[in-house]
């Protein structure tokens, strides 16, 4: 709120002039602090929330970058390469891919995480996007679990395949076992047993024949 008051004084040489003058209150006064306070208020909050933001994005990176080394150098100690090994490993077998039901969920989980860390690694605006969240780390997390205790993917695959070499394995031994118990047995009595009893019961014969006519001979 203003007002306009007349204020009239003497100058020069023709008497008094007036001269109109603007005054504020002290209720417009008020007004104006209490916005610019406001204005400063926002500013400093919009600059914290931004600040806790970056802060969040560099732990989550930190975080991640943490656990991604940690199961980098559990693969290395398994293979002399690292991820990018076991990421090479389950490319190589292929055919394995629907003997473990979560293959290809991981397969690509790896191959996702290990772009993000080349990214972190070698992009100058890595900390300023939300590449990566506690979700990411939490997973990578669990994979290394799962190596530890062989229930990841190549585990369960090998586990798969020795089970699937074993049973191959026994079914050989079985069909050879019945081979031999059942043809070779009967093929052996069948071809020598009855000829050596026709040979047996002529040679009695004859034997009966001969001491026949001889005992005949000495009667007459």
């Amino acid at each position: 709120m203003s007002f306009e008051y007349t204020e009239t004084y003497r100058s020069g040489h023709n008497g008094a002039d007036s001269k109109s003058v603007r005054e504020q209150s002290p209720a417009s006064s008020n007004l104006a602090v209490s916005a610019n306070v406001v204005a400063d208020f926002v500013r400093e909050k919009r600059a914290a929330k931004h600040y806790c933001f970056a802060a969040f994005i560099v732990e989550s990176i930190l975080e991640f970058l943490t656990s991604y080394k940690r199961l980098d150098n559990l693969c290395k100690d398994m293979n002399g390469v690292g991820v990018s090994g076991y990421i090479e490993d389950m490319e190589n077998i292929k055919a394995e891919i629907f003997s473990v039901k979560s293959w290809k969920d991981d397969y690509f989980q790896l191959k996702h995480y290990r772009y993000i860390r080349n990214r972190i690694a070698h992009d100058n605006d890595a900390y300023e996007e939300m590449l990566c969240t506690p979700a990411d780390t939490e997973w990578l997390e669990n994979f290394y679990q799962q190596i530890l205790k062989q229930t990841d993917p190549l585990a369960l695959c090998h586990r798969i395949s020795v089970k699937n070499d074993l049973s191959t394995n026994q079914k050989v031994l079985s069909y050879q076992a019945e081979n031999y118990n059942i043809s070779e047995p009967k093929s052996k009595r069948n071809n020598s047993g009855w000829p050596i009893a026709v040979f047996v019961i002529l040679v009695a014969l004859i034997l009966a024949v001969v001491i026949y006519i001889f005992y005949s001979t000495i009667d007459v």
